[in-house]
């Protein structure tokens, strides 16, 4: 079930892409912008009523640490999930390295995926070594960022996140979650020209850009909004 920027599945709320630290490197960047991304990260999460919390992958921003304000983020968030949830649940994404001894010494452990019965939690990167993602009927996954632009009736053009769904050629279900992030949307789906744009190696095995799925996060609420295709017909306006 989609439940603003997460999707609640059993007892589990998932979330992907929190990107805690990417002020410090916007700033390194010479992009001033103040350390505001954490309580809106927070807010947004506590939307959904779960008793556990998994966090799909890119907990943390900058690739080549673990920067100051990462690990002050990092931990803040694990100290206000652990009294949240009673569980946390941090699977690995392409931005996770070093954060893996921040986790350590909160005894959480940074997992490759995680297995919920006939579905399965990945960041999205990459396919890990030992699955076969046709064995599962939903893979739940982050790491692409997905958005759309488009226009409202003043011929505005605004970027807004969204969940994608689409079945893969091979018979599973992907659902693409929004990055949980304010500061880290992607490029909308709308501007793609072939699947070969996407991020993700495993949406770059989709046939048809046309079939995906979308569900804009506007505000207080999720709208479905139809298939690629049919947003593409309309010009790319919500009216």
């Amino acid at each position: 079930m989609i439940m603003g920027f997460g999707f609640k599945y059993k007892d589990y709320a998932i979330f992907a892409d929190t990107h805690f630290g990417i002020e410090y490197v916007l700033a390194s960047q010479g992009l001033q912008i103040p350390p505001i991304q954490f309580e809106e990260v927070l807010k947004r999460i506590k939307t959904i009523n779960a008793q556990k919390l998994i966090i799909a992958g890119d907990l943390k921003h900058e690739f080549s640490r673990e920067n100051p304000l990462e690990k002050k983020h990092v931990s803040m968030f694990i100290e206000n999930m652990t009294s949240m949830f009673d569980d946390l649940i941090v699977v690995r994404g392409n931005h996770d390295n070093f954060v893996y001894y921040t986790l350590k010494n909160w005894g959480i452990d940074l997992i490759e995926y995680l297995e919920i019965g006939d579905i399965i939690v990945i960041h999205g990167h990459k396919v890990p070594n030992d699955i076969d993602l046709r064995d599962y009927e939903l893979v739940v996954m982050g790491h692409e960022h997905p958005s759309i632009s488009i226009r409202d009736s003043l011929g505005l053009s605004h970027k807004i996140p969204v969940h994608l769904e689409i079945l893969h050629p091979e018979g599973f279900l992907i659902h693409v979650l929004p990055a949980v992030s304010p500061l880290a949307l992607g490029t909308p789906v709308n501007a793609l020209l072939s699947p070969e744009d996407f991020l993700s190696p495993i949406l770059r095995s989709i046939r048809d850009l046309g079939g995906l799925r979308i569900y804009a996060v506007l505000k207080d609420k999720v709208e479905f909004l139809g298939t690629l295709s049919r947003l593409e017909s309309q010009g790319g306006s919500l009216l």
